[in-house]
């Protein structure tokens, strides 16, 4: 449970430096080099989600994040 947890909060993590990064990305390619390097420096990507949708319970915001998840590994995944 400790774990899920702490999964769930690193994805939560990756998908909030994501978000912002995106919104500046095409402004300033010095902020690419930094969203990337922030995302590599990630203990698990978010190519590990297996999109079971049990985040989306504990999101304030009520992200559909197993699709945002999908786009981040898109992105970002070598």
């Amino acid at each position: 449970m400790i774990l899920k947890k702490a999964l769930i909060l690193i994805l939560c993590g990756a998908l909030a430096s994501n978000a912002y990064a995106q919104g500046q990305l095409q402004e300033e390619s010095s902020l690419t080099d930094w969203a990337k390097d922030r995302y590599a420096a990630l203990p698990v990507k978010a190519s590990a989600c297996i999109a079971c949708g049990a985040c989306m319970n504990h999101c304030p915001q009520h992200l559909e994040i197993p699709d945002l998840l999908t786009q981040v590994a898109a992105r970002f995944d070598p």
